[in-house]
């Protein structure tokens, strides 16, 4: 049998312009659809969220948490979903690039309409700068992630796994009470920094602060004492917003380290009867 064509070891870079036209003709022939429904999906969930909560009443500061929160959620659901329906590895970077993308769109229209009642601005450029890094690294870790296996079931599988570790991240608030309740004091406090170094919503929350307009400091919250026991036993230390995405591009690299070195060591299929397998055709 043939190599299959959705292998995504197949197309390590852009299609080949001379066999289909141009490369962007190519891009949007094979990804064009797919992109733009997950980047105009991403807008409608991002930027609905923001005027849900403004509909509600609720001040232009917190709504942009709300809205922040779910983007943070959204990306770690349809960034590795994105990817693992790409046929190889350069389409899985373009349909899972999107979401990142459209969220830098949704975060440029927040910098231009969220203010407070007084007219002053709850994100700055530099603030929506910083988040679309911070979401731009997770976008990356879903694509090493799901790029790391060549079958459709074993991306569908990364991807799964890629969705839960940022999911467990994300929650680390509430599930993070019962590994702080020892008496080393020490040892609490490192593992409170770095749950909120790997957060996300952390990072997220932590550029949104740099301008006090929005009132809300998750870390100093009574929320985190109403719905979470993290705040209860320590007090995590701040983590700048670039040391989680730094955490999220080194955890990126790890991924293709070990894919690289499995791929190595591993046997390809092709050299299956070399290994006493034998293939058999189908008719």
């Amino acid at each position: 049998m043939g190599q299959a064509a959705d292998n995504l070891t197949a197309s390590a870079g852009p299609p080949n312009a001379a066999a289909g036209g141009s490369f962007l003709r190519q891009v949007l022939l094979n990804d064009g659809w797919a992109m733009l429904a997950t980047a105009v999906a991403t807008v409608i969930v991002e930027l609905g969220a923001y005027w849900l909560a403004r509909a509600m009443d609720v001040p232009a500061g917190r709504a942009l948490v709300a809205a922040m929160a779910v983007s943070a959620v959204w990306l770690a659901v349809a960034a590795p979903a994105a990817a693992a329906w790409g046929g190889n590895a350069w389409s899985a970077m373009m349909r899972c690039g999107t979401v990142a993308d459209a969220s830098g769109i949704v975060l440029i229209v927040l910098w231009l309409v969220a203010a407070d009642e007084g007219g002053h601005a709850c994100l700055t450029f530099a603030a929506a700068v910083k988040i679309y890094c911070q979401l731009a690294a997770m976008d990356i870790l879903a694509i090493a992630f799901v790029c790391a296996c060549r079958s459709p079931a074993g991306r569908s599988a990364m991807a799964l796994a890629a969705s839960a570790c940022m999911f467990v991240a994300l929650a680390s608030p509430f599930w993070a009470g019962w590994w702080l309740t020892g008496d080393n004091l020490a040892a609490n406090q490192s593992a409170a920094t770095w749950l909120v170094a790997v957060n996300p919503f952390f990072a997220i929350l932590s550029c949104i602060n740099e301008i006090r307009v929005s009132a809300f400091d998750w870390l100093t919250s009574d929320v985190m004492y109403q719905i979470t026991r993290m705040s209860d036993y320590v007090a995590p230390r701040r983590v700048e917003w670039y040391e989680t995405a730094l955490a999220y591009l080194a955890a990126a690299a790890l991924a293709c380290v070990v894919c690289l070195v499995a791929r190595l060591v591993r046997p390809k299929a092709s050299d299956g009867i070399k290994m006493g397998f034998s293939s058999q055709k189908r008719g």
